[in-house]
């Protein structure tokens, strides 16, 4: 199931892809098809995410309990971090294997093999042929050819020097921000930084997405492109994700210089805006801007 938003609000839940999940005329309006029917589907975390991305959804931050498609019959996936009660029990310690019994059988001595037989004699050498009545010349060795030099070595291509975070710092947003505050900064020196892990406290996914904008004035939404598409709502192929999607395994975390020249390649720029809502899952993520760090 997703939702609209990871608020806890009922009317934001979708049990099925139209616009008010109660408004449920198909078994294939369900996300996951209808329980009761051979159109429903058991999901992967990965598989929940991508759907509900591909819906322009999130995962729910609530039940939806009653929202339809018979769901209510089953457990259904959130987007909250699960407490640290619900953790998984360590596996059971194995049996080790019973002791050999003590002491051992003893085991007989092998059996001395029978000798044998002495091999057949050689036939006798025939006699050596006579010497010639002279020397024989000796044949002159043909001239032999130097090896051919090898080729010079190629000169090393110079390699590109790497993006420099900015004296005023680079603001990194939370990925579903509405009013664009920085999450945490990062500075001159962090430019090898992928993830917020030890930088802030996020509760979803830790690496930073990389999006990209056609414009760094923070006007429109529609400037966003967390998609490498002509406007990032229509989304076809995962591919298409500027840092693959949320939760799979096209997922890439990049550095600052590797955004930059990402969304260069694209003939694109850093946002500056959070984008939230736009696509990839990147809601679950921070993501990079072009916004100074105050």
């Amino acid at each position: 199931q997703c939702c609209t938003s990871d608020r806890p609000v009922t009317e934001d839940c979708r049990r099925a892809a139209t616009a008010t999940d109660t408004n449920i005329k198909f078994n294939d309006d369900c996300v996951a098809g209808v329980t009761t029917e051979s159109t429903f589907t058991p999901m992967t975390y990965g598989e929940t995410v991508a759907k509900c991305s591909s819906l322009g959804l999130v995962l729910c931050h609530q039940s939806c309990a009653g929202r339809g498609c018979v769901y209510n019959l089953h457990p259904v996936y959130s987007g909250k971090a699960c407490p640290s009660t619900l953790r998984p029990l360590p596996p059971p310690t194995p049996t080790p294997p019973p002791s050999p019994a003590w002491p051992p059988p003893s085991i007989p001595p092998p059996s001395t093999p029978s000798p044998l037989p002495p091999p057949p004699s050689s036939p006798p050498l025939p006699p050596p042929l006579p010497s010639p009545p002279y020397p024989l010349p000796a044949e002159p060795s043909p001239p032999t050819r130097p090896p051919p030099a090898p080729p010079p070595s190629p000169s090393p291509m110079p390699l590109s020097p790497p993006t420099i975070i900015p004296k005023a710092g680079v603001a990194i947003l939370s990925g579903n921000s509405a009013n664009n505050k920085a999450l945490f900064c990062l500075w001159p020196g962090d430019e090898a930084v992928t993830s917020s892990v030890g930088r802030a406290e996020w509760t979803e996914i830790t690496g930073i997405a990389a999006q990209c904008c056609t414009t760094n004035r923070p006007v429109k939404k529609e400037n966003c492109r967390r998609a490498a598409t002509a406007t990032d709502t229509n989304i076809t192929f995962p591919d298409d994700c500027v840092a693959g999607v949320a939760g799979k395994s096209t997922f890439i975390s990049m550095t600052y210089g590797e955004t930059v020249a990402k969304c260069s390649s694209l003939g694109l720029v850093l946002c500056h805006q959070s984008c939230a809502g736009r696509g990839c899952a990147y809601n679950l993520h921070p993501v990079y801007s072009g916004l100074a760090c105050h």
